[in-house]
């Protein structure tokens, strides 16, 4: 048999053309296929789609009602489907809406929640498109949210917990991870002196003091005199250079160092005295002056750091093995040997003259590191316990930098579980009373001996002591005892207790190699390119890719603040101690408690500081806060607290310190040898930062003023750092350092403030969140120039050019840091030209200097903002015309270093005098003998034309005839005495004189002392901002202006629930009832103050308050609110809540000003929905069930009008789509009979038309339509009838008998009537009156013996069908239609709206046959026992139509 194929590779339906004419490939009509597109010899053959089945009820699995599925994947490979649910309709944020990520495995047939919570922030009008798994890592992004990630694997370890809690934060599901915006400290509490802090920069390898030394004992002795060898280093007298003699400690044979209590009186290279008896053994070491933080078991490399300036920063490394970008680093762990200061020494101590090596070297060799173990602080996000929970953080990388290095690279990776375990928090278990063994439960973390332990009722200074914790079950230490270096009096039950600390991980870096280098990506990566927004997001290579994405908010354009430059400000927490001398009592939030204020620190006591006490019975809530007190200052105050506290009775101690560290000074302890460049200009400004890391651009100073706080003078963001002047106590001075005084708050911007509380309805987990100050300064590298002295004039001619030339040797090193210009020289020049810029740092003095008062040799040169220009560079021969063998008489050259050697000679145009003139402290003189002899010594001498001024001392430069050191004994101008023989040959023989020491030694020429040039910097060309070791929390900041001004900090009563689409004609309140809004303070304090509303700025950053404002601010009160938002008029023509969503959410910008503050505040307010709502069908409103009667030759069945939620109607047609959801035929099949379109109606609504394609048979459908607006849609079911329901007994089986004319037998004719009166359901008026069917009875009723039907037809058999159509107005499908009139020939149709008898005589009038006598009755006697035709018909399953 043939085999006939059709194959559909187009896959394409075509209704257009004739069948006969279809091209192969297409069809006509297909329901419920598809077309096979394998490669297989099936490609293009129909296949069945399989129908669906419900295998999951989301309600059933999560508990919560009206969820809605907003993205799904399907994970082919693993047979799992993800489902992402919410029941979030709306735009904003809302804390008790249910969102859901769940999992649905096809083959185990198991549904798992893997998440759930509000901060998902779901909503049905961002469907998820972007969802994609890889290896296990499921990541989506819905384009409100930014993109974020789960492990599926570990979400939900128990399928059947609805309530997973691994994920359940943003930090955790976010693709971007948190960034750590905290810098490492590098200070701590004092080890040397309690109550004090000190940097964390320790030189641990160093037996001694820099004003220090040791020696070993020469023999057991026990004496005050103790004989030593091998000294090394220095001993110091009462009577030395440094004023304080030298302790005495004695070292044992495991390097322990002891304090004798003993100083040292006298000394010499091999012994030293001391007051007491000194008992040492044999070769035991002797230290003078001990280290303090000398360490004996350092391990590590104490010169590794010595030629580096290093800088520490930390990174976290998450479960999934991504790392966080860098925090910021730390300033440079720098401090230089000996403390920076120039030693002086003199016999019996080795000599040491730092300054002399200095101008000799040309650099100053101590100005190395001498830190070789530094005690990291890192300040955890966390208490240390939460860490790995809260971030899911595994690894913590200790990361290194060095000053002159591209690379970071990393020094140490730190386990979670260490960090676990570096401190914990308990619970007191029962009070605890006199004893030092307590019992605790409830350990959280890791108690290690050592540790520090407080709570309310621990003394101060207790450590926990050996054995430490023993936990009563060793395999879930949570409870146990716990040994204290102390005796408690007594501690409460559930008293918590902190032992070291949970805030901060303390890495000790002993001078260790780094292990590893980080890749240059590494290094350059500022930030992670995670879109704050995407809205599309696929898989390639491996690789998340996001398309259509927002990369960063927008940040504020400028912030309000001032700059200034001035000296290190004193060590400060700004802790605050005061006592409570009150009875017993309890205070409610905001009562007014009366203290003393013992002690403050900087600032002083403000709004803000938190406070604490160690007392057990003050019960003092987390996180409460002084909200206000009358002083700021030592003495009786008043303050209000922000939470409820109970007192005991008085005096009760409290510690109070502002939280966040951000007015905290630590810059003087944390970096003791730091200071801000001077003579240099900065500009300074703001990055802020999401909490993932993502910045913001530079963000600069609006603010032009100059400010003046004190003494010192704030300008803008940009600033000059002159030279310290005269002012500065050069022996005090700490260094300089940036200060920056805000203003105002930082506002939230486009992007709001971060709020990580899922509670509040204004939870912002991609606000802005931290801040980190940068600096500008293009002004780099520069040198110093260290000089043997400055000479101001010229060696010949002390007056000439004095304080605008002065010369200096250049030697060593400083021949390139003050450079000759080469450029265009010719063969014998001997002069160069230079035109290097310095500034004068160190000057030479004129002061007379012996041992006791070197450092007086120079001082400090200011040179205010002017250079000095080398000018001419040339060899001091060449410069002066100087020739060694025609010496001037009076010769000052010497006072050049090095002089003989003809160094390089800088002449220098100077600004103002700098250096000495040639004859400082250089007394020489010259002279001649009148008369040629030999003079034995002691003889006076005559003498003649004396230049100078002789004088007892001086010695003669050896000639012809002097012999070494021959010296001046007594002098007059005209005669003089010396120590030796002296032979002279010609007569007035000149001899020269120059100073000596008393030794006999020539004197140090009077201006070679140490002075430092600087040279003039190299300007940058890289136009870049630098990190500073300064961020912190906006929130911290801001807090600190608000509660330091007494300032607004916020808007109470601002609740925009009511802010919906649905608001009538303007004026209206956009604010819930009462509808008004008050400042309050940082506290939630009313405040009396102004309001002003300077911008309205919807989401698409236009600004809709200018010109034609949209809202109004109303002040209800006399000029301080409380205050309104309204619409008006303008608002009301033009907003809906439309599809443009940017256009309805508004940012509101305030300045609320408050006790002489003025705050920015910004406030949001989003537009809400309003469902839309079908107002019509058909112009009639909508019933349930919306049912129309029509027939099938209908072609517009229905018109639906619906409207938006907007209030005013010339809005309310505006973006509406209906779209046909489904239609189905009574047997609930899909159909696809029918269709819409739609167009405005012209009466300001949107109307659908529902139509009919004129082939659905007789039939009842249910078509829904949804109506949908930009927020939410409204469904409509429309029931569309197209029977006419008749009743049985309505129809007719009807047989005319009579004879025919001419005929002997009767004739039997059968027919039928409908009869369609008004209680026919689905007849109109017009349709009401008799049917008749002259083609025969209802059916063929067979076997009926003599009926006239046997082999005839029927009506079913007629219509082909168990559809009846009745052919009123409109031909059958057979082309025959009612006819109502005496016509013309037989009919088979008659109507009649009289009676069923006018219809009757209608068919009988027509038909000729028919006429005559006869009589007519209903159904028809068969013959024999043939069952008989029934007077009605079974119309079972019949329809019935009209057309």
């Amino acid at each position: 048999m043939a085999k006939v194929q059709n194959t559909f590779l187009k896959s394409k339906m075509n209704k257009d053309l004739d069948a006969r004419i279809m091209p192969n490939g297409e069809y006509r009509d297909a329901r419920n296929i598809q077309v096979s597109r394998s490669e297989s010899s099936e490609v293009g053959a129909l296949e069945n789609i399989l129908g669906n089945e419900e295998v999951i009820n989301f309600e059933t699995v999560t508990g919560v009602a009206g969820l809605k599925c907003i993205g799904i994947l399907a994970d082919e490979v693993n047979n799992v489907v993800y489902l992402y649910l919410t029941n979030n309709f709306k735009e904003l944020y809302y804390t008790n809406k249910s969102n859901f990520i769940i999992s649905h495995n096809t083959l185990s047939n198991q549904t798992v929640v893997l998440v759930k919570g509000a901060f998902l922030n779901f909503s049905t009008l961002n469907p998820i498109y972007g969802i994609n798994i890889l290896e296990g890592l499921l990541f989506w992004t819905d384009n409100r949210n930014q993109p974020r990630k789960i492990d599926v694997t570990l979400a939900n370890a128990i399928p059947s917990n609805i309530n997973p809690t691994y994920y359940q934060t943003e930090d955790q599901i976010s693709v971007a991870k948190y960034n750590p915006y905290q810098t490492i400290e590098l200070y701590q509490a004092s080890s040397l002196s309690p109550g004090f802090s000190e940097t964390t920069m320790k030189d641990v390898s160093s037996l001694f003091l820099p004003n220090g030394g040791s020696a070993v004992a020469n023999g057991a002795q026990n004496n005050t005199t103790i004989n030593i060898t091998g000294l090394e280093g220095q001993i110091n007298l009462v009577t030395s250079e440094y004023g304080i003699a030298s302790k005495v400690y004695l070292q044992d044979s495991f390097g322990v160092i002891t304090d004798t209590g003993q100083v040292v009186t006298a000394f010499t290279t091999t012994s030293f005295t001391v007051a007491s008896n000194l008992n040492v053994s044999a070769s035991q070491t002797i230290v003078f002056n001990s280290n303090p933080y000398y360490n004996p078991n350092f391990s590590g490399d104490s010169d590794y750091l010595e030629d580096k300036f290093v800088r520490f920063s930390y990174r976290f490394k998450f479960e999934g093995n991504e790392y966080s970008i860098f925090a910021p680093f730390t300033q440079t762990a720098f401090i230089p040997k000996q403390d920076g200061y120039f030693m002086y020494t003199t016999n019996p101590n080795p000599e040491k003259d730092d300054q002399a090596d200095a101008y000799r070297s040309t650099v100053v060799y101590f100005v190395e590191n001498k830190v070789d173990s530094i005690n990291l602080r890192i300040p955890l996000p966390f208490n240390n316990y939460e860490l790995a929970e809260q971030l899911k953080i595994k690894e913590v990388d200790i990361l290194y930098k060095e000053s002159d290095g591209l690379s970071v690279k990393v020094v140490d990776t730190i386990k979670i579980d260490t960090i676990f375990n570096s401190s914990a928090i308990c619970l007191v278990d029962n009070t605890q009373t006199s004893t030092d063994i307590i019992n605790v439960n409830g350990v959280q973390g890791g108690i290690l001996i050592g540790q520090k332990v407080s709570g309310a009722g621990i003394p101060s200074g207790t450590v926990v002591a050996s054995p430490g914790f023993v936990p009563t079950d060793p395999s879930n230490a949570i409870a146990g005892t716990l040994k204290l270096s102390n005796t408690v009096t007594s501690v409460s039950n559930d008293t918590t207790l902190t032992v070291g600390d949970i805030d901060y991980y303390d890495y000790n870096y002993n001078s260790t190699k780094p292990f590893k280098t980080l890749p240059e990506s590494e290094l350059i990566r500022v930030f992670d390119k995670v879109p704050v927004k995407a809205l599309a997001q696929e898989i390639s290579g491996n690789r998340v890719i996001y398309g259509n994405y927002q990369t960063k908010q927008t940040p504020p354009a400028s912030l309000n603040y001032n700059v200034a430059c001035t000296t290190k400000a004193d060590f400060s927490t700004n802790e605050s101690t005061l006592t409570y001398n009150g009875v017993a009592q309890s205070y409610s939030a905001g009562a007014s408690i009366s203290v003393t204020i013992n002690t403050v620190e900087s600032e002083g006591l403000f709004p803000g500081a938190i406070i604490k006490s160690d007392d057990n019975n003050l019960i003092i809530p987390s996180n409460t806060q002084i909200s206000s007190t009358t002083s700021n200052t030592v003495g009786a105050a008043i303050i209000t607290l922000n939470n409820n506290v109970t007192f005991p009775s008085g005096p009760v101690s409290i510690t109070a310190q502002p939280s966040g560290g951000v007015e905290e000074t630590t810059s003087i302890v944390e970096y003791p040898s730091s200071s801000v460049k001077t003579n240099r200009n900065y500009q300074i400004g703001f990055v802020l930062s999401d909490r993932f890391g993502r910045q913001s651009s530079v963000i600069l100073s609006s603010n032009t003023e100059t400010i003046k706080v004190g003494d010192v003078a704030y300008a803008g963001s940009t600033l000059y750092s002159p030279y310290i002047n005269s002012s500065i106590d050069q022996d005090t001075w700490p260094g300089n350092s940036l200060k920056i005084l805000l203003n105002e708050i930082i506002p939230s911007g486009a992007a709001g403030l971060y709020n990580g509380d899922v509670t509040d309805v204004d939870y912002n987990p991609l606000g802005w969140y931290s801040y980190k100050i940068v600096v500008k300064q293009t002004e780099q590298e520069y040198y110093n120039v260290y000089i043997p002295g400055i000479m101001s004039a010229y060696p010949e001619d002390f007056t000439l050019e004095l304080g605008k030339t002065s010369h200096t040797v250049l030697i060593n090193d400083n021949i390139n840091k003050v450079p000759r210009d080469l450029n265009e020289v010719g063969p014998e020049q001997r002069q160069f030209r230079s035109s290097v810029q310095l500034f004068g740092r160190v000057q030479n003095t004129a002061t007379s200097i012996i041992a006791t008062n070197v450092g007086d040799s120079n001082t400090q040169y200011y040179p205010g903002r002017q250079s000095d220009t080398v000018s001419t560079i040339s060899t001091m021969y060449d410069l002066f015309d100087y020739s060694p063998t025609a010496q001037p008489d009076l010769n000052y050259f010497p006072q050049f270093y090095s002089y003989e050697s003809n160094p390089l000679i800088a002449r220098i145009s100077t600004e103002k005098k700098i250096g000495q003139i040639a004859t400082t402290n250089y007394s020489i003189a010259a002279t001649e003998i009148t008369t040629p002899n030999t003079v034995a010594a002691g003889s006076p001498i005559p003498v003649e034309n004396t230049q100078g001024i002789l004088s007892s001392g001086q010695v003669l430069i050896t000639q012809s005839g002097v012999l070494p050191n021959t010296t001046l004994t007594a002098a007059t101008q005209t005669s003089v005495t010396l120590n030796k023989e002296i032979t002279t040959t010609v007569a007035n023989q000149l001899i020269r004189l120059v100073p000596s020491e008393s030794s006999g030694a020539l004197t140090l020429p009077g201006l070679q002392y140490l002075a430092v040039y600087e040279t003039e910097p190299v300007e940058s060309l890289l136009d870049i901002f630098w990190e500073t070791s300064s961020a912190g929390l906006i929130s911290d900041l801001n807090s600190a202006v608000l509660n330091a001004s007494d300032g607004a900090a916020n808007i109470s009563g601002w609740n925009t629930n009511t802010f919906i689409e649905s608001l009538g004609a303007a004026p209206q309140d956009i604010l819930n009832a009462p509808g008004t809004i008050a400042l309050v303070d940082n506290f939630g304090i009313s405040l009396t103050g102004t309001l002003v509303l300077n911008s309205v700025v919807n989401a698409n950053n236009e600004q809709v308050n200018s010109s034609n404002p949209y809202f109004t601010l109303l002040d209800t009160g006399s000029g301080n609110g409380p205050w309104k938002i309204q619409t008006t008029s303008e608002y009301y023509n033009n907003i809906y809540f439309s599809s443009n969503l940017g256009s309805q959410q508004f940012t509101f910008e305030f300045t609320a000003t408050a006790n002489g503050t003025s705050s920015t505040i910004q406030k949001y307010a989003n537009l809400g929905n309003v469902s839309p709502t079908i107002i019509a069908v058909n112009g009639v409103t909508p019933s349930n069930p919306n049912i129309i009667y029509t027939n099938t030759t209908v072609s517009v069945i229905a018109t639906i009008d619906g409207v938006n939620g907007a209030n005013n109607a010339a809005l309310a047609n505006s973006d509406l789509l209906y779209t046909l959801v489904e239609a189905k035929n009574s047997s609930l099949a899909d159909v696809d009979y029918f269709s819409i379109s739609q167009a405005d109606s012209g009466s300001n609504s949107w109307r659908a038309t529902l139509s009919n394609n004129l082939q659905a048979p007789i039939d009842v459908y249910t078509v829904t339509l949804n109506l949908q607006d930009a927020g939410d849609s409204e469904t409509i079911v429309i029931t569309i009838d197209f029977r006419i329901q008749i009743p049985q007994n309505y129809i007719f089986n009807r047989t005319r008998e009579w004879l025919q004319q001419g005929e002997q037998v009767n004739d039997y004719y059968p027919f039928v009537i409908l009869k369609v009166d008004n209680t026919v359901t689905g007849a109109t008026p017009a349709q009401q009156g008799w049917y008749l069917f002259a083609g025969g009875w209802f059916t063929v009723y067979s076997p009926c013996s003599g009926a006239p039907q046997d082999g005839g037809s029927g009506l079913l058999q007629y219509t082909g069908s168990n559809f009846v159509t009745l052919p009123l107005t409109q031909p059958d499908d057979s082309g025959n239609q009612c006819r109502t009139a005496v016509g013309t020939g037989e009919s088979i149709w008659y109507f009649s709206s009289v009676s069923q008898s006018a219809v009757e005589a209608l068919m009988i009038a027509d038909n000729p046959d028919l006429q005559g006598t006869g009589s007519e009755s209903n159904g028809f006697n068969c013959a024999g026992s043939d069952p008989s035709v029934p007077n009605n018909p079974d119309i079972s399953d019949v329809l019935f139509e009209v057309i």
